[in-house]
């Protein structure tokens, strides 16, 4: 992924943040919503690794239905 890709249609790249075990984390600007975001992306290598998939959705799951002031709404 490259700053200035638009992914989804919906959000552009804005930097590069950090690789972790199964996804690489972008600044993102979100188009539709007129803000900045973080947007996790499953690197390529994990992409066919059903276990990866499920624990990716499950964590994304869990995380959304957090509610904190001190924690970062997760869409």
């Amino acid at each position: 992924m490259n700053i200035g890709d638009i992914v989804d249609n919906r959000f552009q790249i804005v930097s590069f943040i950090d690789d972790g075990g199964t996804a690489s984390v972008y600044k993102a600007y979100d188009l539709v919503r007129r803000r900045d975001v973080a947007l996790k992306v499953m690197l390529e290598n994990n992409v066919d690794k059903d276990a990866c998939i499920d624990s990716f959705a499950s964590e994304a799951s869990f995380l959304a239905s957090l509610r904190h002031i001190n924690i970062v709404q997760i869409y």
